[in-house]
């Protein structure tokens, strides 16, 4: 039997232009939901698997602040990512039904997320995507109340929660509680996690989303080389690239690509095609590209 997953998606402002696309790519993995709390309209894209509850982000900072019983004030929505470590805290109401809860982010394009995250993965306490830190744009935990209630191990969560400024609380603080000793040989990480239950049932693995950009730090492809690939390809929910043949990837990562500006410069100019529904596209440094045949070079 299938374990049930929501992800908890608070998302405030404007949907980027390739909001729809980002939909597509949930509606293809059916058996994971999504629910955005958003001050948004909803998207054209439509799916099953994606819901909304419509508030203000006055009034999502009113309710958070309320559930943790802190002062929250929160200048812009990119603070919320301090929020992410205690979601399930916060919503615990909205995920009672779910085995897993997740927190992730909207610049990226799914694969099948089922093909990496089995029922024998789903069975750890926390699952993420880099091998060594809790990653901000996808991560799933077990609800239950130790860790719905993991976020409080992180050192003074209410006071970096009430500090203006974003505190990195996603990944590098919530890191720390669960791989306190990343820079430890891997059976001494092993030996101490007996006396630390957040240490144990931990499913850290680098699944190369985010490849080749400025926050690689000199970290190798999964080949060990340095060469990344240059163009991905979404084809009715498999994910692709020009470098690794049929391999599929869990999603891509283009935070970096959308900076760019010729990324910004291709993708506004196509923004009547971003506003539509596709089932089959190439992303690369210049953006999103349709009506091609996606072969792989």
């Amino acid at each position: 039997m299938n374990k049930k997953i929501i992800m908890l998606m608070p998302y405030f402002g404007s949907w980027p232009v390739w909001i729809n696309l980002y939909i597509e790519s949930c509606k293809y993995n059916p058996d994971i939901n999504w629910l955005f709390f958003t001050d948004c309209d909803e998207p054209e894209n439509k799916a099953d698997n994606v819901q909304y509850r419509h508030l203000s982000f006055t009034q999502y900072k009113k309710f958070a602040a309320e559930k943790l019983n802190i002062h929250f004030s929160a200048p812009s929505p990119y603070k919320m990512c301090d929020l992410k470590p205690a979601y399930g805290f916060i919503h615990e109401q909205d995920i009672k039904d779910y085995d897993y809860f997740g927190f992730g982010d909207i610049d990226l394009i799914y694969g099948n997320i089922r093909s990496f995250y089995t029922d024998k993965v789903l069975k750890h306490n926390i699952i993420t995507t880099d091998n060594r830190r809790v990653s901000g744009h996808l991560t799933l935990i077990k609800n239950t109340e130790q860790m719905r209630n993991a976020f409080r191990q992180i050192k003074n969560w209410k006071l970096l929660l009430e500090s203006p400024e974003h505190q990195h609380m996603d990944e590098a603080a919530f890191s720390k509680v669960f791989k306190p000793h990343k820079n430890f040989p891997s059976w001494l990480q092993k030996f101490l996690s007996f006396f630390d239950p957040y240490q144990r049932s931990i499913f850290f693995k680098d699944q190369y989303t985010t490849p080749g950009f400025k926050n690689m730090h000199g970290r190798p492809w999964h080949d060990q080389s340095f060469n990344y690939p240059a163009k991905w390809f979404w084809d009715k929910g498999k994910l692709t690239n020009d470098q690794d043949g049929a391999r599929e990837f869990i999603y891509f990562h283009f935070m970096y690509w959308k900076k760019e500006a010729d990324w910004l410069q291709h993708n506004l100019s196509s923004n009547e095609q971003l506003f539509h529904v596709h089932d089959s596209f190439s992303i690369d440094h210049k953006g999103f590209t349709f009506n091609e045949k996606n072969q792989q070079a």
